[in-house]
């Protein structure tokens, strides 16, 4: 059994108001449960200069809820809830998982919407069904939670139609984030 080093997460705000992850570094055993796939992936992409916003805080879920239950949707996938415990949103290198807010990132103006704005508009232009459930972006796909069959899925932007499904969401992150 062996050790590495671990990146806790840890955020300082900034002068504008927005909080911005910090690292420090602590063992762990890679055999600690409690250490996730997704806190491994976001560790390895907070190094290469990832925005990942400082874990949701449970009113920030319940308005979620609240305000995607008023457009139509089912409460947040409960997968989907433990990320935003962990993190609550990111983007590196072109893939974004929304939050429950939108933030930007002070130094390069970069805009990472929330999760209900970004369901709002797709809904708007596209009219997709009211059991795909937006959760994040890449180039030309959407990351989406299907209400119909339980399942995370990426679809196509223009198309709406699936290209990929996973078994779960550590599995559709493992796959689409190559670090």
């Amino acid at each position: 059994m062996g050790s590495e080093m671990k990146s806790e997460i840890d955020f300082e705000e900034d002068e504008k108001g927005c909080e911005e992850k910090t690292g420090y570094e602590e063992e762990f055993d890679e055999d600690d449960s409690e250490y996730s796939v997704i806190e491994s992936i976001l560790d390895k992409i907070y190094k290469d200069d990832a925005m990942i916003l400082k874990p949701a805080e449970y009113f920030e879920i319940d308005r979620c809820n609240r305000d995607m239950f008023e457009m139509g949707y089912p409460a947040l996938p409960s997968e989907y809830v433990d990320l935003l415990m962990i993190a609550n949103g990111f983007a590196w290198q072109g893939i974004e998982f929304f939050g429950t807010y939108t933030a930007t990132n002070t130094e390069t103006g970069f805009v990472l919407n929330d999760i209900v704005h970004e369901n709002h508009d797709v809904r708007q232009r596209k009219a997709p069904s009211d059991t795909i459930f937006i959760i994040g972006t890449e180039d030309e796909f959407y990351f989406i939670f299907d209400y119909k069959d339980l399942k995370y899925k990426t679809i196509d932007k223009l198309t709406l139609l699936e290209a990929e499904e996973y078994e779960s969401l550590d599995d559709l992150i493992e796959k689409n984030i190559r670090v």
